[in-house]
């Protein structure tokens, strides 16, 4: 896969994922890790958040323009209910956007803490330059993971590991899913 496709695939994905998507991009992010390295999955790592950042601002003015609306859509999501919608709000409302930072650690997905702010009346630039760090610290140390392992794997065995990485990959997606969308 060539740069361009690569950071558009990433850009698009951070981008709906921020607003109606399900499935993080760490997903894309990790296959690329698994797949062409470490450095492609860094670049990759800042489309993504470029994506995130528009998509963002878009759940914000979705938040702020119609929280209702915003909410019920959201809790129609897998892994999403009324009362971690709530959760978001009122972290938002007393953290502002930064609360976004912990959010990964508690499995929340990033559009709640965007819709929120919106609704809360935040400030678009807080939650613009928020988003950066909330979502690039999880995209990093995931692709750093998967690409560590990558070339652990390759030196350890003198051969390439793509096969065995990407069914590696597909298990570890797989159960995080399970686990996260059972709640």
């Amino acid at each position: 896969m060539n740069n361009r496709t690569m950071a558009w695939i990433s850009f698009l994905w951070g981008m709906f994922e921020a607003v109606v998507f399900f499935v993080i991009p760490d997903v894309i992010l990790t296959a690329l890790a698994a797949r062409y390295g470490i450095r492609r999955a860094l670049f990759a790592s800042l489309w993504a958040v470029a994506g995130a950042v528009i998509g963002g601002l878009i759940a914000y003015t979705w938040g702020e323009l119609s929280a209702s609306t915003a909410a019920t859509y959201m809790e129609w999501l897998p892994g999403v209910d009324l009362s971690m919608i709530n959760g978001v709000a009122s972290r938002v409302a007393g953290d502002g956007p930064g609360a976004l930072l912990s959010a990964p650690l508690r499995g929340e997905p990033y559009k709640l803490y965007a819709a929120a702010s919106g609704s809360a009346g935040a400030s678009w630039v807080s939650l613009a330059l928020w988003t950066v760090p909330g979502r690039l610290w999880r995209f990093v140390a995931l692709s750093l993971l998967f690409g560590g392992i990558r070339t652990g794997a390759t030196k350890a065995t003198g051969r390439s590991m793509d096969r065995a990485l990407i069914v590696f990959w597909a298990i570890f997606w797989l159960a995080v899913y399970t686990v996260f969308w059972s709640r």
